[in-house]
């Protein structure tokens, strides 16, 4: 199977739906935590797009565009968007642990990174280090929220020659910086990172991607209550 174009998918963008879910339900996506990668599929897009995509669930079973609109209002979900062998275009639900599993599978790709203090990064130059990188965006009030739940954790480690906590962001340079005023957050924050993220494989923000010191990916943590407990231990596990 291939990817989609990019210009099909324009076609889908234009509309979000959170559909409503049953009242246990605790865990609903905001609208402004929706991007491409998690955005719900509505019938207003262009009837002649929408028309062409199949959906699944979790299961690889076929199911009616409402019920995955209600699957991924849920939370637990994300869309994985692809091409059928008989060139029809698919959208297959994938769980937040598959999703972590398909990440620490991945082979982190070359890259060069700059911060905003002009500070650049790359593959190579990260060798021998830990190195955590938090994918977010500065409208969502998840990612924020996660964001600043870390920074304690984050300003642990940032006189540790070991470690680099880099938090490569969606937004521009201006919009970011404008943001991080007066916040006194302790991470290397870079912008203008979406094409990073895609190239490993990121399908949701926040995602936190832990590397060890051999610039393997030992750890992926996604949309995850646990992710202070979870990026600790591992960061604690690979120091020593």
């Amino acid at each position: 199977m291939k990817n989609i174009p990019i210009s099909f998918f324009l076609l889908l963008i234009s509309s979000l739906l959170l559909v409503s879910c049953e009242e246990e339900t605790k865990k609903k996506i905001q609208i402004e935590d929706l991007k491409d990668s998690t955005r719900a599929y509505t019938d207003e897009v262009k009837k002649e797009a929408i028309q062409e995509i199949l959906f699944f669930d979790e299961h690889e079973s076929s199911i009616d565009q409402e019920k995955f609109n209600q699957k991924i209002a849920q939370g637990n979900y994300l869309p994985l968007e692809m091409q059928g062998m008989n060139g029809r275009n698919e959208v297959h639900l994938v769980t937040l642990e598959q999703h972590e599993m398909d990440l620490e599978n991945m082979e982190l790709p070359e890259f060069s990174i700059q911060d905003l203090n002009g500070n650049l990064y790359t593959k190579s130059s990260m060798n021998g280090k830990v190195v955590i990188f938090s994918f977010w965006f500065t409208a969502s009030n998840i990612n924020v929220s996660e964001l600043q739940a870390l920074n304690q954790l984050a300003a642990e480690y940032k006189n540790n020659e070991q470690v680099l906590w880099l938090a490569p962001a969606l937004d521009n340079k201006d919009q970011l910086s404008r943001f991080l005023k007066d916040k006194g957050w302790v991470y290397r924050f870079a912008a203008n990172q979406e094409d990073f993220a895609l190239d490993l494989g990121v399908l949701a923000y926040p995602t936190h991607i832990i590397v060890d010191a051999e610039g393997n990916i030992h750890k992926a943590i996604v949309r995850s209550s646990k992710a202070q407990e979870v990026l600790e231990n591992n960061i604690t596990q690979l120091l020593n």
